[in-house]
């Protein structure tokens, strides 16, 4: 799976063979520029650029490395690399990627309900809009794009296959299971693609 390849959906994807952005409350001033610079490659460039220095109003939401973020999440491009792949048994393979799970957070100390907090959904936030920004500039910083893609896929992953008190059990079937080792970043249509530079 190429993870600097993604498109972008005019509608909403099913799970799990897609993974999608949704913004934990208002969106971002990064998002929201965005938005408003589609139009015009040049402006979404700048707007990128300004967030990837982490100018005002952006300050330090750019993820430029995954030693910035806390752990476990600082992991997860490491763990994604060992299980974003296709095997032959989907269930030994979900029941693989929910014990490396299990033995991150026994790592750091941590209870699953770590994937319910809002200081981790706030940081795969920053990790979402920091692949936009990269996705703007192409070719910018090719290894980091690869890096938060595989971290976006675990983040999906983690969602759809480990088993939280706050909601009902995962009950993947085999075939969806499957559509999850390859799961593919859907960009937001309301941004991506951007308008051809003139």
């Amino acid at each position: 799976m190429d993870h600097d390849l993604a498109f972008s959906g005019s509608e909403k994807t099913l799970a799990p063979g897609f993974i999608d952005y949704n913004a934990p409350g208002s969106p971002a001033p990064f998002y929201t520029a965005l938005v408003t610079a589609r139009s015009e490659q040049g402006a979404a460039q700048n707007a990128a650029g300004a967030f990837i220095a982490g100018e005002a109003p952006y300050g330090d939401s750019f993820v430029a490395s995954f030693k910035q973020l806390p752990a476990p999440i600082h992991d997860f491009p490491k763990i994604a690399a060992l299980y974003c792949q296709p095997v032959g048994d989907a269930v030994a393979w979900r029941d693989g990627l929910r014990e490396a799970i299990r033995v991150l957070l026994a790592e750091y100390g941590m209870a699953v309900s770590y994937f319910s907090d809002p200081a981790y959904l706030a940081d795969i936030d920053r990790l979402w809009l920091s692949y936009f920004a990269l996705v703007a500039l192409p070719g910018y910083n090719r290894q980091l794009l690869a890096e938060i893609a595989l971290a976006l896929w675990l983040a999906h992953a983690i969602a759809a296959t480990v088993d939280r008190p706050d909601r009902e059990p995962s009950a993947l079937t085999p075939a969806q299971l499957s559509s999850l080792m390859y799961a593919t970043i859907v960009l937001p249509s309301e941004i991506f693609p951007l308008a051809p530079a003139e």
